[in-house]
């Protein structure tokens, strides 16, 4: 079964199944020059039983006129107690007021983006789907913009919905409205204007509080800045930088890598000491010392005399 849905002045439901095709604008007729945005809608939800009810109250779309201006009684439904299993496409379509024809504007298949006509490409914005539908109880919708409407985007506009019932049978439904195009008054005009300069006004005063707070904002960064390299001077003079390694006894230096900024303080250890004697009688000397230390590195005084002797020596090096 299908309810079929218009909107005259306010929203008005004529319930006739589980399923019901809505087409709908916003706003109901255009004053071009003055209406920014035009928005329409045409969409495919499914009913509950107790949602199966006469519904007449005002609506976020009013003012649309519908085929008849007089009655919506008598919109074009092509399958009636229809109960929709599966949508399969959408199509938006406008009379052509010289031929008397239907000239197709935009549809939508699935998943697939909305193919909008070559001759209309340009004029509106569609978005829309068949599958997937974010809104609950929503089979499928597209949906139309146009940015600054003009005459010529008024007319008659239709909504065909093409689907599958339970029993895999096609199903049709077509529902319709009429947008009109209202010349504008120069009391329209002057209070477009008088609109507009108080929208700028507002976003003159916006403007100027943006620059402020990025003044502000500069401003708070610098001194960020500025902490943030005293605290590096800081931590630099409270944190010790040091180096470590190790060298034997034959090597004549060690060079820093990178160099200090300062000369360090350099501490040596001995790791390991091989002794080694020709005979009972033989003896075997060994010493240890820091001749010379800069930034750059230092030089080493170590002697071990002996047969077979060797030494290992570890090293710190500490900038206070």
């Amino acid at each position: 079964m299908i309810l079929l849905t218009f909107f005259v002045t306010s929203s008005i439901t004529v319930i006739t199944g589980y399923s019901h095709l809505e087409l709908k604008s916003k706003p109901g007729s255009i004053h071009p020059i003055l209406t920014k945005k035009l928005q329409m809608e045409c969409t495919v939800r499914e009913l509950k039983s107790e949602d199966h009810q006469f519904q007449n109250g005002n609506s976020a779309f009013s003012n649309t006129e519908a085929i008849d201006d007089k009655s919506t009684s008598k919109a074009s439904v092509t399958k009636q107690e229809v109960t929709l299993s599966r949508l399969l496409s959408l199509v938006i379509t406008k009379k052509n007021e010289d031929s008397g024809l239907n000239e197709t504007m935009v549809s939508v298949t699935g998943c697939d983006s909305p193919v909008i006509e070559k001759q209309f490409e340009g004029t509106f914005q569609a978005d829309g789907t068949t599958e997937g539908s974010t809104k609950t109880g929503e089979m499928g919708y597209i949906s139309l913009t146009w940015n600054r409407p003009v005459d010529e985007h008024s007319g008659l506009f239709f909504c065909e919905a093409y689907a599958l019932d339970p029993f895999k049978h096609s199903v049709s439904l077509t529902a319709g409205l009429k947008i009109k195009s209202i010349e504008p008054k120069i009391s329209d005009l002057v209070t477009y204007i008088s609109i507009n300069d108080r929208h700028i006004e507002q976003l003159q005063a916006k403007v100027s509080e943006i620059k402020t707070e990025n003044t502000e904002l500069k401003e708070r960064n610098t001194n960020i800045t500025l902490e943030y390299e005293d605290l590096k001077k800081y931590v630099d003079l409270r944190i010790p930088k040091f180096q470590f390694g190790s060298f034997t006894c034959s090597s004549q230096g060690v060079t820093f890598d990178p160099p200090f900024n300062k000369t360090p303080e350099v501490f040596t250890s001995l790791t390991g000491l091989t002794m080694g004697f020709s005979s009972q009688y033989s003896t075997s000397t060994y010493s240890l010392g820091v001749q010379s230390v800069d930034n750059l590195g230092f030089s080493i005084s170590c002697t071990i005399n002996g047969w077979s002797s060797s030494a290992q020596v570890k090293w710190l090096a500490v900038e206070l």
